[in-house]
């Protein structure tokens, strides 16, 4: 009768220990949830107002059109459009011309040969000559509002010539590039946005004219698909 009560106690103070243990974990977790959540909470938000980049173009005004700026010639100039479609403002997003190929001056040649050396160079956002930093670095806004950045130029002088529109560039690696097949890579990158890159196949026929139809029949200009 004695042994049976004492191993009744027993199974008692087990019992009241394990209730105290679950209660002592009960209220970390608790505290741990309280304390917790509002990280989630804020990490939830952040990634549903985050913003969210993305580029555009078709080989067609406004994209492509001619311009005069100051210290420019008359030049054609081809642009993408960088959009926001998320809910808060992109911060510091520049445009990096990443990679070049070239394919030749042959209308079916297809033989990529990729610039072994190219260092990535900022591409200039539009109407920022006056100012190196922002011609570099935007601030892009959501709402619909479209900001163009420069891919490349062509104009006339003592022949024509072509040269992708960089913010700055090195002087052992220049932008200019001769007639033929270009592909290039271009990635905008945001302090607080996903990167988005895209290619763009860029053919010109080595002439320039001031004819808006001449010459998108002279520099032609397609933005592939992701995975081409």
């Amino acid at each position: 009768m004695a042994e049976g009560i004492i191993v009744a106690g027993e199974n008692i103070t087990t019992i009241l220990w394990l209730i105290q243990w679950l209660n002592d974990w009960g209220i970390l977790i608790l505290a741990g949830a309280a304390f917790l959540a509002p990280y989630w909470v804020a990490r939830a938000l952040k990634k549903y107002y985050r913003p969210k980049l993305d580029i555009e173009f078709k080989d067609e005004l406004p994209y492509c059109r001619h311009e005069e700026s100051k210290g420019y010639r008359r030049s054609y100039y081809c642009h993408f459009v960088v959009v926001n479609s998320g809910l808060s403002q992109a911060d510091d997003c520049e445009a990096v011309l990443e990679k070049i190929w070239w394919a030749g001056d042959q209308e079916e040649s297809l033989e990529w040969q990729e610039h072994p050396n190219w260092i990535p160079v900022n591409l200039k956002w539009s109407a920022e000559e006056e100012n190196l930093m922002r011609a570099c670095f935007k601030t892009i806004y959501p709402g619909g509002r479209r900001y163009f950045c420069d891919i490349a130029r062509v104009w006339e002088k003592e022949g024509a010539e072509f040269k992708f529109e960089t913010s700055w560039t090195f002087i052992s690696q220049s932008t200019f590039r001769t007639k033929g097949k270009h592909k290039i890579q271009v990635s905008v990158y945001s302090k607080n946005a996903a990167k988005v890159t895209k290619k763009f196949i860029i053919n010109w026929y080595g002439a320039y004219s001031d004819g808006p139809e001449e010459m998108q029949e002279l520099l032609k200009v397609k933005m592939l698909c992701k995975n081409q």
